[in-house]
């Protein structure tokens, strides 16, 4: 029997320092049969020589470099729109899975056909606990699903549209899937397969921004009124602190 193909989609940009370790760590996968589409997002560095070198040792490799810096929602929903596999996962450009990543969730995911499978991690010494059971409601009080490590079926609806924003974009994307499919959960695998990297700096790094993005996600993109956007940030920020006191093993 054929084995279903996974597209892998990576959003690169100004990230030469990590990228080797990041796409070795996808093809040293022993699940083999996916495609590998990585969208340098016109990175100042030395990321696209890196990813020319690697996509002529390995023929899944498919590289797409965008002329504008445009974020790394716009890259993500580029490799959407391309990925021609049964399931998709995501790693960020800094981020590495371990070697039987995919062969854990695949075999997971057969037995859940309508779920995003997703994993415990690793973030510097700690191991990172997601919640075993998710559902969209659990979902509007905090974004517990770490984007590298989830994989899910091609065919949910929305699963081909990322919001453009240049941060949360997960967030919002995480969140019209479970809007667009009833019944959606994600599943967590309780192992740790995936090294999470958070750069000083990074989008994601400062709490005020996190307020304001997190605000706009529910505002702009969910189109929630002023009070109830209100509400849900109060709500991610109690819950970002259970997070870092409770989940962290």
């Amino acid at each position: 029997m054929m084995k279903q193909k996974v597209s892998v989609i990576t959003p690169v940009y100004n990230s030469q320092a990590y990228l080797e370790n990041t796409v070795r760590s996808v093809l040293n996968q022993t699940y083999s049969n996916f495609e590998y589409i990585l969208i340098d997002d016109c990175s100042k560095d030395m990321s696209n020589k890196i990813l020319e070198k690697l996509s002529q040792e390995d023929k899944r490799i498919k590289t797409i470099r965008l002329e504008k810096n445009m974020g790394a929602g716009y890259a993500r929903e580029m490799g959407l729109k391309v990925a021609t596999g049964d399931y998709i996962a995501f790693i960020d450009s800094d981020d590495v899975w371990v070697p039987h990543k995919l062969e854990k969730q695949i075999e997971l995911l057969k037995q859940n056909n309508k779920a995003i499978i997703i994993t415990k991690y690793y973030e510097g010494k700690k191991t990172i606990s997601p919640p075993e059971r998710i559902t969209k409601r659990m979902m509007f009080f905090s974004n517990w699903i770490p984007t590298s490590t989830s994989l899910f079926p091609s065919t949910l609806k929305s699963a081909k549209n990322m919001s453009h924003i240049r941060s949360r974009q997960d967030y919002v994307y995480w969140l019209k899937l479970f809007a667009s499919n009833e019944g959606l959960v994600a599943l967590t695998i309780q192992e740790p397969l995936v090294t999470y990297a958070k750069r000083p700096g990074s989008l994601s790094s400062s709490p005020i921004k996190n307020l304001k993005n997190n605000f706009l996600v529910f505002n702009k993109e969910l189109k929630f009124n002023f009070l109830m956007s209100t509400i849900f940030v109060l709500f991610n920020v109690f819950f970002r602190i259970i997070k870092s006191v409770s989940i962290r093993l």
